[in-house]
């Protein structure tokens, strides 16, 4: 039995990593403490469970997301006694929302805005400065003119958890895709996955 429980979990850690992984029952004559150390498996149980005996265990990873053991009365004949383990309550976090200030980057804007850079005479206005600061200053200013103007900013309202490259359309996509999924849809979902994939790459 030993030895199927350490294949078990070794098959479980190469197919199915970061899996998991709860083992319950009467170990009792079973050579287990090694494995469940090399497979980081905690006990879970520090009172008996026949008699003065510790014979039945819990193994597990999860540890941190159960409530502690608690025992109770032998269930039928059996002289071990019967063990109940809950999860942790989770409380659900309020999210945050705040307000950023943003420019709309549409591809008509930008365009827009190359075409007014392109108009400026910056030969004849640069050349009148007399030092360069006053040549930063009137190219600074001609920048902010055409942003503010072509491309304003405006005001939404995000989640503090959010990523400062996500948007509306990436959460509609993943909406969208994860709808997919639970419908059984896979060829859309694949499709909207690989959209999410590419236009996160061209946002990060």
């Amino acid at each position: 039995m030993s030895e199927y429980l350490k294949s078990t979990l070794e098959m479980v850690e190469t197919q199915f990593s970061n899996s998991a992984i709860i083992l319950a029952g009467d170990f009792n004559k079973l050579s287990f403490k090694t494995a469940a150390r090399c497979y980081e498996l905690k006990p879970t149980i520090n009172f008996p469970t026949r008699g003065s005996n510790t014979l039945d265990q819990i193994y597990t990873n999860m540890q941190n997301y159960y409530q502690p053991p608690t025992k109770n009365p032998l269930f039928g004949l059996s002289d071990h006694i019967t063990i109940t383990v809950f999860p942790k309550v989770r409380e659900r976090s309020k999210l945050q929302r705040k307000t950023i200030r943003i420019r709309p980057k549409k591809r008509s804007n930008i365009a827009s805005l190359g075409r007014f850079f392109m108009k400026i005479p910056w030969t004849d206005l640069l050349f009148k400065a007399q030092s360069s600061d006053e040549k930063l200053n009137i190219f600074t200013e001609i920048i902010r003119y055409g942003l503010n103007t072509i491309m304003p900013e405006r005001s939404i309202k995000v989640h503090e958890t959010d990523k400062p490259w996500m948007n509306a359309n990436l959460k509609q996509l993943i909406k969208r895709r994860q709808k997919a999924f639970s419908s059984g849809d896979v060829f859309l979902y694949k499709l909207l996955r690989t959209k999410l994939t590419v236009r996160g790459k061209g946002v990060e």
